[in-house]
């Protein structure tokens, strides 16, 4: 091959490598020619991985004493209200309105009916159950408002009534049991960031707030106002039966403030030991329903939650409490010695049946148990102490025979005058005598027994009143029979 055809067939083969080389290069080139931005703010905090928020409102726990005709429809309790909950398995913000109406459905008057509905007949029980999970995409709207809280509930219950329709047979009404004659709400907000976690519990309260009732109330039996308590309190109360010829049962039971920031938040008003009681004219009882009631419920904390813990309504009967029984007492032969002798003690000294106890102290007797003020102690059973000398050096020993003292049995209660009760004898001795309010006795003994009005009132004393002892409630629920009474 000449060299000019060489020369020629290297620079072909150069200029064909050159092209190549700018044809791929070219290519790659324009595929990431064009730009993409993105951006995003970056803060220190934390995710929640659990935690959950619970709200009820109306919820019925339990009742008992009632012939439920789950062929009419009735339905056993519990009786839920409305209610929401939410989780980090389930974020968001839910709210729940209403619920039931709920009722035992007694027949043709045969059977007794409670009823949980709203406040008029057939409608159901209405409010706002709110839960929230706030860990959630576009950040969910709150039930309340806590900053940085964003796990929380409210409950709110606006028309309610739990009301009973009673046996006819028997000569019962009806009547509202419990209702609430304005809004109750309670809430509950957590932080459970690693920053916290921090716990928020709102008491329970009512927007019909007075100066004697600073967080509202509810209603009983047919309006009888029951002020809501203090965070964490209690408010017993106990509106015995009245009427003649168709008799509106007694209500009693005991509401419940329950409030609790310390593992969790929950904020809730309960009614426990609700009773629904009818006594016969000899004082036995002819109908009695126990309930219990969660009238507002909300929660929320780092792991599950739920209902509020309640004590079950109870299927016991019970008449009214007798006295306490008194133990029997025997005494020792007693020694007196010049050292124990008193000026008082020169003479002859003879115990009655009401001043044996005290007169056996005070010669140094040795006693197997103090009796009650109500020990009656038999005239011939009476034990006298011979006078002792005077002289310090003489040492008098008298023997006293051995005396047993018998508990007696509690007697009828003892009503002298006319008009309201000015004082009471209770049955173990205590003198007690009305203050200005007309209910609330200052007794012997420095303490004090409060009762309600309908409790001293003709009614109320009647319902009381067991083979002719009346023994009332005060208002913490402690039965006070009573020896004698006093009317002004």
């Amino acid at each position: 091959m000449s060299r000019p055809r060489s020369v020629a067939l290297v620079l072909i083969a150069a200029v064909l490598t050159v092209v190549s080389v700018v044809s791929n290069t070219d290519g790659t080139v324009a595929a990431w020619q064009g730009r993409d931005h993105a951006a995003a703010t970056v803060s220190i905090g934390s995710w929640p991985s659990a935690g959950s928020a619970y709200a009820e409102i109306g919820r019925v726990g339990s009742a008992s004493g009632l012939a439920f005709d789950l062929l009419a429809g009735g339905t056993n309790p519990p009786w839920p209200g409305p209610a929401a909950t939410r989780s980090q398995a389930a974020p968001g913000t839910v709210t729940s309105t209403t619920a039931g109406p709920y009722s035992s459905a007694g027949v043709l008057g045969l059977a007794n009916e409670l009823t949980s509905r709203g406040a008029a007949p057939g409608t159901p029980i209405q409010g706002s159950s709110c839960a929230a999970y706030g860990w959630a995409p576009n950040t969910p709207a709150p039930c309340t408002t806590v900053p940085s809280q964003r796990v929380n509930a409210r409950a709110t219950l606006s028309s309610y009534t739990l009301y009973a329709s009673l046996l006819s047979l028997l000569g019962l009404g009806s009547t509202d049991v419990v209702s609430v004659p304005s809004p109750v709400t309670s809430a509950a907000s957590c932080d459970l960031t690693t920053s916290g976690p921090t716990y928020t519990a709102t008491p329970p309260s009512a927007a019909n707030v007075t100066t004697l009732n600073p967080r509202g109330s509810i209603t009983v039996r047919g309006g009888n106002t029951v002020a809501i308590p203090p965070a964490g309190g209690t408010v017993s109360f106990d509106f015995p039966q009245s009427g003649s010829t168709v008799v509106v049962p007694g209500v009693s039971g005991t509401l419940r403030s329950v409030v609790d920031n310390s593992s969790s938040a929950r904020s809730s008003l309960v009614l426990e030991n609700g009773r629904i009681l009818r006594l016969g004219l000899l004082g036995g009882i002819l109908l009695d329903i126990r309930f219990t009631l969660v009238l507002v419920d909300a929660a929320c904390g780092g792991g599950p939650t739920g209902p509020v813990s309640i004590t079950a309504a109870s299927a016991r009967v019970a008449a009214a409490e007798p006295p306490a029984a008194t133990t029997p007492v025997t005494t020792t032969p007693v020694t007196t010695t010049a050292a124990a002798t008193t000026a008082a003690a020169t003479t002859p000294v003879t115990t009655t049946p009401a001043a044996t106890t005290a007169d056996a102290t005070t010669a140094d007797a040795t006693t197997s148990a103090q009796p009650s003020a109500s020990s009656v102690v038999s005239p011939t059973d009476a034990t006298t102490i011979p006078a002792s000398s005077s002289t310090a050096a003489t040492t008098t020993t008298s023997p006293a025979p051995t005396t047993t003292t018998t508990p007696a049995a509690a007697s009828a209660t003892v009503f002298s005058g006319a008009g309201p009760i000015t004082s009471i004898t209770t049955s173990d001795g205590l003198e007690c005598s009305v203050g200005p309010d007309a209910v609330t006795f200052t007794c012997s003994d420095g303490s004090t027994l409060v009762f309600t009005p309908v409790a001293l009132s003709p009614p109320g004393i009647a319902a009381a009143t067991t083979d002719g002892l009346w023994s009332p409630r005060t208002l913490t629920g402690e039965t006070v029979p009573v020896e004698a009474a006093t009317r002004s």
